[in-house]
């Protein structure tokens, strides 16, 4: 019963359109890619392709582990959408650019789904 809450979902590569330019989003194994260990994922502006990584159940720590994965792809998403709308404006001082801000991109990842969701109901999408 307890496996039930551990949805893994299989490697993949997703081609997506971002504003006009293909990406990857890529599902794989953390296994071997030393960026894994302390990142669960992460964008790379200059392949145009975003690496989410797929850990064995528990590892993640997360009761719902399926969400997680899933909250970590919309945010490197969001890094993506923010990269080709030419917001991110220096690499050299990452720290001051709000848009590479990992706050902000977590607010923007958790919350779009509730936005979107009321976009939804009110029919305005």
């Amino acid at each position: 019963m307890m496996e039930d809450i551990y949805i893994q979902r299989e490697p993949s590569v997703t081609k997506v359109n971002i504003l006009g330019t293909t990406w990857k989003i890529i599902f794989e194994d953390t296994t071997n890619i030393q960026f894994y260990e302390f990142h669960n994922g992460w964008c790379d502006n200059s392949t145009k392709e975003c690496h989410i990584g797929l850990r064995p159940p528990l590892e993640y720590g997360q009761k719902d582990q399926k969400e997680f994965v899933n909250m970590i792809a919309r945010h490197e998403i969001v890094h993506a959408f923010l990269y080709e709308s030419g917001i991110v404006s220096s690499q050299l001082i990452r720290t001051k650019e709000w848009a590479v801000n990992e706050t902000m991109i977590d607010w923007m990842a958790i919350q779009t789904p509730k936005i979107f969701k009321v976009f939804e109901e009110v029919e305005i999408l």
